[in-house]
């Protein structure tokens, strides 16, 4: 079986863990499947890029092996300084997308990923209209701001998950449908981001459209106003009204509180933070090792100075890789996906899921690549 299957399959796990009850974490096992193939491929993959993508995965594993250590100098809690850095596992796959790129099935990769996205959209879809339509509400039940699945008791999983940050990945598939599949898949996905009442999201969306489709911004607007008027005759909407209201107003609270506690102890974490598995002394986070604010963790665990450099590789050097070089579309929309998590990470820690990071690393196993491509032609003959 090829390189392409087991990658597929390992990122179909990842989309849909929270759906595949008792297999969530399952997709893990796919990886060394992957690695190993990978490795028989090194020749086609190339010396040069092999060595990069490693020295990149040993750096970072380098690196915050240096704040498990000083964690465990300040007695803090090793468990969790492993558990918040299985993230890291995702840059393995760095040689693996470069060997895809090299044989061509890069945009195959792209378009499987897009459709599991826009899948579990779909999922979601179904039992939303099942929510308003159907009665369902015995077996899906608001919890605060989210719908669970009520029919596994406690092995029920949460419906609206982090896949809505997705929403890039979900549409990138539009770029080759035509017009009428094109409309209904945005509508569909607007219509899952409205209905999970997620207000960052929504205008991350109603942001990245221009830059997708600004010939039909206007009327997705147009839809999501006349959408919100028509939810006002839903009674299963109307009545978790106030629900959201609370629960909304509690999470400005807590983050307020994070950055009110962030500014107190600055002074503190300026040059080095406290080191991974540090426990957060906040309030509203008693027994927390990791808080909504990723930024703000950060500061906490490396110190500010480290964060700045983490932010501008975050930010900035994706940024820089996709208007450097003449990238195609698919591109573009991984980087856009990309800044909606890294923008996304200031109310809930997204980048710190291995999935999350699949748009950063694609985007950077092709500067590798485009590396790799100037260092040959440096050597020819001019």
């Amino acid at each position: 079986m090829s390189i392409l299957f087991f990658t597929n399959i390992y990122l179909f796990f990842s989309v849909y863990s929270s759906i595949l009850v008792g297999l969530g974490k399952f997709y893990y096992v796919f990886i060394p499947i992957i690695l190993v193939l990978t490795y028989s491929q090194r020749k086609i993959i190339g010396k040069h890029n092999y060595l990069i993508s490693l020295v990149v995965f040993l750096g970072l594993i380098s690196f915050q092996s240096l704040f498990i250590l000083l964690g465990n100098i300040n007695s803090n809690n090793f468990y969790e300084a492993i558990n918040n850095s299985k993230f890291l596992l995702i840059f393995l796959l760095l040689p693996t997308f470069i060997y895809l790129y090299k044989v061509q099935k890069i945009e195959l990769l792209f378009n499987y990923l897009s459709v599991f996205v826009l899948s579990k959209f779909l999922v979601i879809f179904l039992v939303i209209l099942g929510l308003y339509f159907f009665n369902l509400d015995r077996i899906f039940v608001f919890d605060t701001l989210h719908i669970k699945v009520n029919i596994f008791g406690n092995l029920g999983y949460q419906v609206f998950d982090k896949i809505l940050i997705f929403f890039p990945i979900a549409l990138l598939i539009t770029e080759k449908l035509n017009l009428l599949m094109k409309t209904i898949i945005h509508l569909l996905v607007l219509f899952v981001l409205l209905n999970s009442f997620t207000l960052g999201i929504i205008s991350l969306y109603f942001i990245i459209i221009i830059f997708i489709w600004k010939e039909f911004a206007i009327i997705i607007y147009t839809f999501a106003l006349f959408y919100f008027l028509f939810l006002l005759d839903f009674t299963v909407v109307m009545d978790s009204i106030d629900t959201i209201i609370k629960v909304k107003s509690y999470s400005g609270d807590v983050k307020m509180e994070q950055w009110v506690w962030v500014f107190n102890k600055l002074q503190d974490m300026l040059v080095i933070g406290h080191g991974l598995g540090y426990k957060f002394d906040i309030v509203s986070n008693p027994q927390g090792y990791l808080i909504e604010n990723l930024y703000i963790y950060f500061i906490a665990i490396y110190g500010l100075l480290l964060t700045v450099v983490i932010f501008i590789i975050l930010f900035i050097l994706p940024i820089y890789i996709i208007f450097k070089y003449n990238v195609g579309i698919y591109y573009k929309y991984l980087l856009y996906a990309h800044l909606v998590l890294a923008i996304g990470s200031f109310s809930n820690p997204y980048l710190l899921s291995g999935l999350s990071l699949v748009p950063y690393v694609l985007i950077f196993s092709y500067f590798i690549i485009k590396g790799e491509n100037n260092k040959c032609k440096k050597l020819l003959p001019q």
